[in-house]
């Protein structure tokens, strides 16, 4: 299957790292640390993955939450598959602090707070370094 990223998700985030199964991208909001997995599917569904794609696609999950929670100091994760406006599978790993300006509703559909050219760097830079990536 040849990979094909919603045009959506494209304009909004940032490519961190793609491997065969999946596009691992940084969401463009500066407030909050913000990924997604945008698994190599036609799959809409997380719960619909099975083997392989489901084993590597849970373990970046639990690593992404490690990432936020350890090199971020979050104090909480929201992890979820919504897509109710973007069909394609992506599963959100977002790191929120009780004093962010979306605290305590929700962060999708929230103005965003887009990186300068040099945070966008740094931020992928630790991200892909608190991988091994």
């Amino acid at each position: 299957m040849v990979f094909q990223l919603d045009s959506r998700l494209e304009a909004d985030s940032h490519l961190v790292a793609e491997t065969e199964d999946y596009q691992l991208r940084l969401i463009d909001q500066s407030l909050v640390p913000w990924l997604i997995i945008v698994p190599n599917t036609d799959q809409t569904e997380w719960t619909a993955l099975e083997g392989e794609l489901e084993q590597a696609v849970n373990a970046l999950v639990k690593r992404c939450a490690t990432l936020l929670e350890q090199a971020f100091a979050v104090d909480k994760l929201n992890v979820a598959a919504i897509g109710n406006v973007v069909s394609q599978l992506h599963i959100h790993v977002v790191g929120r602090y009780r004093n962010d300006p979306f605290w305590p509703g929700v962060i999708w559909g929230q103005p965003m707070t887009r990186y300068d050219k040099d945070a966008l760097a740094e931020r992928i830079s630790e991200i892909q370094r608190g991988l091994g990536l």
